[in-house]
């Protein structure tokens, strides 16, 4: 034993486990691992089986069905019925690194999870949070996965034989050591899709990027000559507009001297407009005043006629009334008569109800006599009866009470004997377990406090985070909404561009194809680039509908281009003839500027003709010399039909004639139908579409551009705000994890400190309640002692006096029943007399009510009578007052009437005199207006000078974006020689400018970094076609790899395991198959058996012990072939015999100087196998406790040598754990 022990210190293996909330280990339960063989043993139902569910779990099992639950949060602590449920499960594993096993450079690994209620998992390396793939690269081919051979239970023996061939080949897989080449070339062929992906986007990146540059390389060079252009043009702006802004200053100034003068003109208006106001208000506020005074006085007037209404509507009120209280007054004088009636009837017949009623009650009074003293002796008579029923009752309790009393006198005598011979012991262990927790409180006490100060910390940390987060959110989010509204700006702009560049490529292609584009024939020739001008159709413009009028009246001079010189052309003529390319002519000018012919053309009179060609077409002045003779005298004429072609040729003599469908009658009687390059398009209308083809595509251009800038600053805002939130979170996470972390243990503490202090005050009150117990029953034996000898001798007395008592009460019991009859013939008689008293009672009250109501009516009449006769005198003196009210009333109206008059007359002589003052101020409002007309005039002269003025300065500034104040007009001189003609000069220069179309001035640019792009994207792809075939190259290497080390392996394992199995069966036949041996790296793996003395069988028809026996050999191949560091058996030996365990134990000791075992049994034989045993047990109702024992020589002697018959078993295993217990080295049992 010592000899193994110091020969595996060398070797990777368990030290410990940790457990606390996990399944039925609530408490915090701490597990040391020897090494050698370590039993776990313990009554079904205890949670042994939690042990190796707890190592497969920190060890990355994700599979809640394999931890036999149905979801991942069943392994936290779900709380008994006197228990509260745990808030998170916590795993740690700590393993012997010294020979480096692990790819870790430390001597000792911890390998930590926890698993919250809420769903949040933790995995920890050494206290370090990482992820659970690191912990599975870490276990990687070391044979201790949670899936791997290592980890065997009952249903992993199912699990190997039932499995499908594929998954039983992970096990040789394991084996080999090639998981770790499985993930590589995973991995490799993740990056080699990815890789694909990248290069086919990198194809069409190219491609597209390719046709950009093309495009972007003609703009170039247009812009280029478009800049020359425009500078010139630019300087000549710049100076005539120094010159309209001289002219516009000066009529600025005598506009601002009539505007000072109809200034002076206005003020004289206004001070005598201010003078007539001042009078008319004064008018007005007297006639404000008498309207008012009016008003007053018309108002009392109103008043006057309501008040004389109202006093005659109250006479007629009064009148009515004083008929109302005439007919109320009658009313009440019948009523009265016939009360009184009713009153004299009623004092006859409560005489009649009196004198019955006294006639009752005296009969009632003698019953009453009568009844009351039968009841008195019948009450004698029971009182002496219930006497003795006392007494009896009494005596029989005393004989009772008193056999109890000695009976519960020798009870507690003997109790208190056995309770002080028991007492003293518990005693001594209570203060021992006080002494106990006292300490554990202390050293708890100290460990909360030094957490509760990084728990504050880690609180505002968080907060502080949360809100940084939340606005870089807010932040996100918009950023989001602006990307993808740009997003969706882009792809309309680029579908746009693809659209009308597809357009515009066409176009041009085909005018490269008739020999029209300059740019592809003086490609790459300077010379001929500057001397060749441009195409006929550049210096033509003609009104829409005649493009094939005038086509036709060209002929083939509409596709020719102009040369500056001979020479030109001669140089042109040669290359075109060593290149083979097309061109159907030239125009060469000599010179250029004297090529001037005559522009005008005469009238033709006809019914047939519409116009001369010359009146719709515009030619570029500078090139007018040279078209004009070619379409002077042409003419446009109306064409219904074939019928008209004689007219047409008889015209056509003298001139040419041409349609608006392209239709050429020539001077020589020649007819051309359909002139132009495509007949439903002419050469002139394609060249109108090009040039606004290209007008839109510079503008979107240059939107796109803008566009994809903005989408890039958004893009880097965007990714900067990620990135900082990204780091947020991860930061948060962190503190949350830690807060929760160090929560968790501040809760774990504070609730083991209430556990302790609860404990420690039961175990206090236990102490001293037990010493208060000994003391009073040490009294109480005492005194019980003597009792006992009393209560004898009373039991004896108590018995005389119950037979004496029982003959009295039967004499006294037959009196009782005559009376009781006598008694209640008398009560029936006294109720019927007591029934007749209250109905004449009741019919006298009833009596009397009535009357006192009619007195109390009779006197409410009288009341009534005198109160509504002084209302009639109220009313006889109110008609005398009302009427002295309306005399006085009729003459305050006449006097308001005269006072009316006189004031109207007051009212039109003031109104009089303000109209003649309103007729003077609206003569002076019409002068005023004159003025302020005059005024108007010259500010909107003013503002129109300087609306021009700001005009000509917005217009240098938009179109050149240059301020013309910030500019010298002595650094613009205008001279003689330049002011001739500038107007000229300026519309030549920007018919030039304007000719060639929309320019993208930026074109330069994009192709430099179109082209910079290109070079780096080709780059690019060429580094994934490289880094493509390293790829394919890694994999073919892994795939060699992988092929010779599973060959190998699986020859091995396939040789162990028949070795194996015919050991564990003393015979037989096994082997493991290839299922397809063409494709060794995918193939599934078979298992062929052949138990001893049978044929060869299907696995399903084997027993369980068989199935285990044969499981068993699979995994010891395994074993043999690559030993793991530790490994865990959960009850495999449950299904095997005795013979069949020898031979199982057997092959395991094979295994014990390179690998550690812990095994989970009931066997008596494989307990004594072990060199340490831990024993679960379940004290608390669903909460697993632990106790760890060392087992000496002698114990696993006796242990190997006890038979195994079940009752003898069953006695050796409670004498085994009695021999245990007195050599119990460490006990733990932590919560």
């Amino acid at each position: 034993m010592s000899l193994r022990t110091s020969f595996l210190e060398n070797f990777m293996h368990l030290k410990k486990l940790e457990l606390f909330g996990f399944k039925s280990f609530a408490d915090k339960t701490l597990i040391h691992f020897d090494r050698g063989v370590t039993c776990v043993v313990g009554p079904n139902g205890c949670g042994k089986s939690n042990i190796s569910d707890s190592i497969r779990w920190v060890l990355g099992e994700r599979s809640a069905k394999m931890l036999r639950g149905s979801k991942m949060e069943d392994v936290i602590f779900n709380g008994t019925d006197f228990r509260k449920p745990i808030g998170m499960a916590e795993v740690s594993l700590t393993i012997d690194n010294e020979d480096r096993g692990l790819p870790i450079d430390y001597a000792e690994v911890t390998l930590t999870r926890r698993l919250y209620r809420s769903g949040e998992s933790e995995y920890l390396i050494n206290k370090t949070v990482c992820r659970l793939k690191d912990i599975q690269d870490l276990i990687l081919d070391t044979g201790i996965g949670s899936n791997s051979y290592s980890m065997i239970e009952q249903g992993r023996i199912d699990y190997i034989l039932n499995a499908d061939p594929e998954t039983r080949r992970f096990l040789i897989e394991e084996a080999a050591g090639i998981s770790k080449y499985k993930v590589k070339k995973e991995e490799a062929l993740r990056k080699l899709e990815k890789t694909e992906e990248n290069i086919l986007r990198l194809n069409d990146i190219i491609q597209e990027v390719f046709k950009n540059i093309q495009y972007a390389e003609r703009q170039a060079r247009r812009a280029e000559r478009y800049k020359e252009q425009f500078d010139k043009l630019k300087d000549l702006e710049i100076r005539r507009a120094f010159r309209d802004r001289s002219a516009l200053e000066s009529e600025s100034a005598q506009t601002e001297e009539r505007k000072a003068a109809s200034v002076a003109a206005m003020a004289d208006v206004q001070a005598n407009k201010q003078q007539c106001r001042s009078e008319l208000a004064q008018l007005e506020e007297s006639l404000r005043e008498l309207n008012s005074r009016l008003q007053r006085e018309e108002a009392r007037r109103y008043e006057l006629k309501a008040l004389l209404e109202q006093f005659e509507q109250q006479l007629k009120f009064n009148e009515d009334k004083r008929l109302e209280y005439a007919t109320r007054t009658g009313q009440l004088e019948q009523e009265k008569l016939e009360l009184s009636l009713r009153t004299e009837k009623n004092a006859r017949e409560i005489q009649q109800r009196r004198e019955e009623e006294a006639s009752v009650n005296e009969e009632l009074g003698r019953a009453d006599s009568d009844t009351a003293f039968a009841q008195n002796e019948l009450h004698k008579i029971e009182a002496a009866l219930e006497s003795s029923k006392q007494s009896l009752e009494q005596v029989r309790t005393e004989t009772f009470e008193l056999a109890s009393r000695t009976a519960k006198t020798r009870n507690d005598l003997h109790r208190h004997s056995v309770f002080l011979e028991t007492s003293g012991e518990q005693l001594t262990k209570l203060r021992q377990n006080l002494e106990r927790y006292e300490q554990e409180v202390r050293s708890w006490r100290d460990k909360f406090e030094a957490n509760a100060g990084g728990l504050e910390g880690l609180r505002q940390k968080a907060q502080t985070i949360s809100q940084d987060a939340d606005q870089l959110t807010v932040q996100k989010n918009e950023m989001r909404a602006g990307l993808e509204a740009l997003a969706d700006e882009i792809k309309n702009l680029e579908g746009q561009l693809h659209q009308k560049g597809a357009r515009l490529g066409m176009l041009h292609e085909l005018d490269v194809s008739l020999g029209l584009n300059i740019d592809s024939i003086c490609q790459g020739h300077e010379e001929l680039e500057k001397n060749l001008i441009k195409g006929i159709r550049d210096i033509v413009r003609v009104r829409p509908g005649y493009e094939k009028a005038l086509e036709a009246a060209l002929g083939d001079f509409s596709k020719f281009l102009i040369a500056r010189n001979a020479e030109t052309a001669v140089k042109l003529a040669r290359r075109l003839e060593g290149e083979n390319q097309k061109l159907e002519g030239l125009l060469v000018c000599t010179p250029l500027d004297s090529a001037v012919g005559d522009t005008g053309f005469c009238p033709l009179e006809n019914s047939s003709v519409d116009c001369a060609l010359l009146s719709v077409t515009e030619i570029d002045p500078e090139y007018a010399g040279l078209l004009t003779p070619f379409l002077s005298g042409t003419y446009v004429v109306r064409y219904g039909g074939p019928d008209d072609i004689p007219a047409l040729l008889e015209l056509s003599k003298d001139f040419t004639l041409v349609t608006q469908g392209g239709i050429c009658f020539s001077k020589s009687r020649k007819i051309t139908l359909g002139q132009g390059a495509v007949r439903d398009q002419s050469l002139f209308q394609r060249g109108n579409e090009m040039e606004s083809l290209q007008n839109d595509i510079a503008v979107a251009d240059a939107a796109l551009a803008e566009r994809r800038r903005s989408r890039w600053e958004l893009d880097a805002a965007f990714l900067a705000i990620e990135d900082r939130l990204t780091t947020l979170q991860t930061l948060r996470m962190d503190t949350t994890i830690a807060n929760e972390s160090l929560e968790s243990v501040q809760t774990g503490i504070s609730e083991r400190l209430h556990s302790y202090e609860r404990e420690m005050d039961l175990i206090r009150f236990e102490i001293k309640e037990l010493e208060n117990q000994r003391a009073e029953s040490q009294t109480q034996k005492t005194l019980q002692e003597n009792e006992l000898i009393v209560l004898t001798a009373a039991e004896k007395s108590a018995a005389d006096k119950l037979e004496a008592f029982q003959h009295e009460i039967q004499v006294r019991d037959e009196e009782r029943g005559t009376k009781l009859r006598l008694v209640a013939e008398l009560e029936s008689r006294l109720l019927h007399l007591r029934e007749r008293s209250h109905l004449i009672a009741k019919a006298l009250e009833l009596l009397r009510e009535t009357d006192a109501q009619a007195r109390e009516r009779l006197q409410f009449i009288d009341t009534e009578t005198v109160r509504i006769g002084a209302k009639v005198m109220d009313l006889a003196g109110s008609d005398e007052t009302i009427r002295g009210r309306i005399s006085t009333a009729a003459q305050e109206s006449e006097q308001v009437q005269v006072s009316l008059s006189l004031l109207g007359a007051e009212k039109q002589g003031l109104e009089q005199k303000a109209s003649e003052k309103q007729h003077w101020l609206e003569t002076l409002n019409n002068r005023e207006k004159e003025i302020e007309s005059e005024l108007h005039q010259c500010e909107i002269k003013s503002m129109d000078l300087s609306y021009r003025a700001r005009t000509l300065e917005e217009k240098i500034r938009q179109t050149y974006h240059v301020e013309l104040a910030a500019l010298q007009a002595s650094d613009y001189p205008l001279d003689a020689e330049t002011a001739e003609g500038m107007d000229k000069k300026i519309e030549d220069l920007r018919s030039r400018v304007e000719s060639l179309g929309t320019v993208n001035l930026l074109a330069i640019e994009e192709y430099d970094e179109l082209k910079k792009r290109y070079d780096f994207l080709t780059g690019q792809k060429a580094d994934m076609e490289q880094a493509r075939e390293s790829l394919l190259e890694a994999i073919r290497k892994i795939n060699r790899t992988t092929k010779g080390l599973f060959e190998s392996t699986f020859q091995t394992v396939a040789q162990t395991f028949r070795e194996y199995f015919q050991t564990l069966f003393q015979g037989g036949d096994a082997k493991l198959v290839l299922i397809d041996e063409s494709q060794p790296l995918e193939s599934g793996i078979d298992i062929i058996v052949r138990p001893p003395g049978k044929k060869l069988q299907s696995m399903t028809l084997l027993s369980g012990g068989e199935k285990a026996l044969t499981a068993i050999a699979m995994l010891c191949a395994l074993f043999k072939v690559k030993p793991s560091p530790f490994c865990v058996m959960d009850e495999v030996d449950a299904p095997l015999d005795e013979a069949n365990v020898d031979r199982f134990l057997k092959v395991v000791r094979t295994f014990l100087d390179s690998s550690q075992f812990i095994l989970v049994t009931h066997n008596r034989k494989t307990i004594a196998m072990g060199d340490s045993l831990y024993g679960v047990t379940m004290e608390e109702a669903g909460v697993s406790k632990l106790v760890s024992v060392k087992i000496n020589q002698n114990e696993k002697s006796s242990l190997q040598s006890v038979q195994s018959e079940p009752a003898a078993q069953a006695s050796d295993v409670k004498d085994k754990d009695e021999s245990a217990e007195d050599n119990i080295l460490t006990s733990q049992s932590e919560t």
